[in-house]
């Protein structure tokens, strides 16, 4: 117990060390003369004595008259005597001088032997050199007269790179090396990239800490979905740097940071460090997320940062109208698509771009950036997807993406086709406001849920579909689930006391005195029936009260509840409907086991005849079964006699909904719309209490205007047949029960 409280307190001194989660938005335009910007970091970094930044400012280089000391990738500088200048690549200094070369010439500032000369001269590149692309300088060889030693070194990316063998070692050539395992699919394949660059990479960045190469295994990475149980892998390079990272943290450069650390999933999406504050209103500049994006080459190369649009999450393909608004705050946005295998193929490039997001916004003083983490469903640990349960302590997030992988799946067996491709699935932009009223309009963290698909060769060739999705969610906990429950705790009380007296009642109905299984199943049958319309009552107040205070809020009070609220509530609503079932089977039973008495009064009459041998004769006109037959017609029309009319509800109720637009309020943004919204969906949650409403009113409309026009200036029903009664002088008998019915005198 006390190590565990041990580990507790560690973890939350980590987080409050000053870590690079928050960094100010700056661009390598913003750093110094003598500073460099590292993307991974987004950062500008000192550079050392003698040094100034290049014109990409995305690395260092010596000052005009300074020469390099040192290797060449982790080098030095120092300047050069004052009576001496250095070379065009400052790795000599030599007297000053002007020359200018004749075109077929080279401006040479070293010996034919590769020695510095006195002064600038023109000749030819020496052995142990070779000529630059642009021809103004010979270039040493890495190796001793450009030969690779074949006993004592090693090739590598096809012949440019000659490495010592003993480098090598911890990343020998084998087929496991290059091997790119695809659990979706289940396919290994030996890729044709990895076996050329996967070693160079791991020795570049290792050994000679070459950043730009270390960037690109930061990419191979997250092409492996962030596997490093195999003993050469790019992600076992970061193994010792799986956290965030901390001004303290000089030693891992120039690793970029692709991984949090395990266990930081849960404290690090439930921080409160982002101080802006978000508005609800339409048009405000806060009332959108401001997405920045850091992009690279596969090969580790910085492209640049800039806000990130929408349409670059997309792989679906078509005019994107509205899709600019897919960051809107407290809205959603969903989009789905299917494309062909092969027009996948043809939207992505050979090489992906590979993306670092974060979000901006301004704390008041200058602009500043949130690291977003990724949580990738595909990551697998040993057996397991820990990513894919909702244990956040179990979640393993990470930093890096790509959309589409068109070349670790070309094999070195085959030509060709790839044999796998990897492409983003389906991405998920998901935000939790806070709820507490002083923080009003501020959010936790958001992060970014990924799953990727696979398609094999032979889905590529029969151009089978691939689904894409790309949504945004907002959301806010609240105790909603809570109320849910407490109310139809508390309710189902009422409703079990309310069963036990309407079945009593029942009971004495009809005539049964005792406790029996007909009086067990009659509650069973009740209290379903009750039940239904508690739940129904309890999800229609909520989904109003959600409807109008989520649409009707100027400052943000609520947000549309999470998708997984929304399918408890779908669930108590399937579960009402099916309790609400029996009760009607139950309703039918009854209907169909009514007995009705037509009570006919009128009595046979008394007609004289002619006298027949001095005696009057009578005779008795018997009663005619006509009058009973027209009133048991009258009464079958009027049976089913409702003071509305169900065709023309649900005719209304369609029309408004559907024709008029009334449907599109229920969209899931705060604004309120007659048209359709592109990539809004519709809130289940907003339509369900939409539908109440728009039913309510419809019904409440038809039963006003039946009883206080229909029925009182037109024609009513049910006293009609009361008057037909009394004019056949029959009355009607009802008995729904054994001991309980209603009776129309018509006498």
């Amino acid at each position: 117990m006390k190590f565990c409280y041990l580990i507790t307190i560690l973890n939350f001194v980590k987080f409050c060390l000053s870590n690079r989660e928050i960094v100010t938005f700056i661009t390598p335009e913003n750093c110094s003369d003598r500073e460099y910007f590292v993307p991974s970091l987004m950062s500008c970094i000192q550079c050392n004595d003698y040094q100034k930044s290049s014109l990409d400012r995305l690395s260092c280089v010596c000052e005009k008259n300074s020469r390099i000391v040192g290797k060449v990738l982790e080098f030095s500088c120092e300047p050069c005597p004052s009576n001496l200048t250095a070379t065009s690549d400052h790795l000599h200094c030599l007297k000053k001088n002007n020359v200018s070369c004749g075109l077929k010439n080279i401006e040479l500032e070293t010996e034919p032997n590769g020695l510095p000369l006195t002064q600038k001269s023109c000749i030819r590149c020496s052995p142990g050199t070779f000529p630059s692309f642009d021809r103004t300088k010979c270039l040493p060889c890495q190796v001793a007269n450009c030969t690779c030693p074949q006993t004592s070194h090693e090739w590598l990316l096809d012949g440019t790179l000659c490495v010592f063998s003993q480098n090598l070692t911890s990343w020998p050539d084998e087929k496991e090396t290059h091997t790119v395992e695809y659990d979706v699919v289940g396919v290994d394949v030996e890729s044709k990239y990895l076996k050329k660059h996967l070693r160079a990479l791991l020795y570049k960045c290792v050994k000679m800490k070459h950043r730009v190469s270390c960037e690109s295994l930061g990419n191979l990475c997250a092409i492996q979905m962030y596997k490093d149980e195999r003993k050469v892998n790019p992600c076992r390079v970061f193994k010792d740097y799986r956290r965030i990272p901390t001004s303290s943290d000089a030693d891992r450069l120039p690793l970029p940071w692709i991984y949090y650390g395990e266990g930081d999933a849960f404290i690090a999406m439930n921080r409160k460090k982002i101080t802006s504050k978000y508005s609800i209103r339409p048009g405000s500049h806060k009332s959108k997320l401001h997405l920045v994006a850091a992009r690279y080459n596969l090969n580790g190369s910085f492209i640049k940062v800039s806000e990130l649009s929408p349409v670059e999450l997309q792989l679906c393909p078509g005019l994107w109208n509205g899709i600019e608004s897919a960051f809107r705050f407290g809205a959603r946005y969903f989009h789905t698509c299917s494309i062909p295998a092969k027009q996948l193929i043809g939207q992505g490039s050979t090489e992906p771009i590979f993306y670092d997001f974060y979000l901006q916004y301004d704390d008041g003083k200058k602009s500043m950036l949130y690291a977003i983490p990724l949580l990738v469903r595909n990551i697998k640990v040993g057996t397991t997807y820990p990513n894919k349960g909702r244990d956040t302590s179990q979640w393993l997030l990470t930093r890096r993406m790509f959309l589409i992988d068109l070349f670790s799946g070309y094999s070195i067996k085959t030509q060709g086709l790839p044999t796998v491709i990897q492409y983003l699935k389906t991405i998920k932009l998901v935000v939790q406001a806070q709820r507490e009223i002083e923080n009003e309009g501020n959010i936790y963290p958001p992060f970014m849920v990924l799953e990727y698909g696979q398609i094999t060769d032979e889905n590529i060739s029969s151009n089978e579909l691939c689904p894409v999705t790309f949504s945004v969610e907002f959301y806010m906990q609240n105790d909603i689930l809570h109320y849910v429950d407490m109310s139809l705790g508390i309710l189902s009380g009422c409703v079990f006391i309310w069963s036990c007296i309407h079945t009593w009642s029942e009971s004495k109905r009809c005539g049964r005195m005792a406790i029996d299984l007909w009086t067990v199943g009659q509650f069973t049958i009740t209290c379903c029936s009750h039940f239904a319309n508690m739940i129904f009552v309890v999800c229609s107040l909520l989904a109003i009260h959600t409807l109008f205070f989520y649409k009707a809020q100027s400052v943000v009070y609520i947000l549309l509840p999470s998708q997984d609220l929304e399918a408890v509530v779908n669930r108590y609503i399937i579960i009402a409907f099916i309790l609400k079932i029996v009760e009607i089977v139950r309703l039918i039973w009854k209907q169909t086991n009514i007995d009705i008495f037509l009570v006919d009064w009128e009595k046979p009459r008394i007609l004289s005849n002619q006298k027949q041998n001095g005696i009057m004769a009578t005779q008795k006109q018997t009663v005619s079964i006509w009058r009973s037959y027209f009133v048991a017609n009258e009464w079958a029309e009027i049976q089913t006699k409702r003071k509305i009319s169900s065709p023309l509800q649900l005719l209304l109720t369609i029309l408004l909904l559907k024709i008029y637009g009334l449907e599109n309020w229920a969209a899931a943004e705060p604004e309120v719309h007659l048209t359709k919204v592109p990539y809004r969906p519709i809130s289940q949650l907003l339509g369900f209490g939409m539908l109440v409403i728009v039913f309510s009113i419809v019904y409440i409309v038809q039963w006003i205007t039946t009883v206080a026009i229909y029925e009182r200036y037109i024609k009513n029903c049910i006293q009609q047949f009361v008057d037909i009664c009394s004019l056949a002088n029959i009355s009607v008998f009802i008995l729904s029960a054994e001991f309980f019915g209603y009776y129309i005198h018509g006498r």
